[in-house]
């Protein structure tokens, strides 16, 4: 997993993954209501891009400058986020 930091501006975290998944399903995982609540339960921005191994998913949530806890509490939701989504294509 590539770590995810808070960017210079302290306004967002990214964090991204590669699952061995082709990007058709793990859309689908992402898009489908039912295939979403059933790996992770609940606002953020998704890109997808397909790769040799499958698909390199990137999370960017932001408007955090103004958020009461830190980036880092965020970013490390994201990152367990990201392994729920991996598990579930195991």
């Amino acid at each position: 997993m590539t770590a995810s930091n808070p960017m210079p501006d302290q306004d967002r975290v990214v964090a991204e993954i590669e699952i061995a998944a082709p990007p058709e399903r793990v859309f689908q995982a992402l898009t489908d209501q039912k295939q979403l609540f059933h790996w992770w339960g609940k606002e953020p921005s998704v890109e997808l891009t397909r790769t040799a191994a499958g698909t390199r998913v990137r999370v960017t949530h932001s408007g955090l400058r103004n958020e009461p806890i830190s980036r880092k509490d965020y970013g490390q939701g994201w990152e367990g986020v990201l392994r729920l989504l991996e598990q579930y294509f195991r």
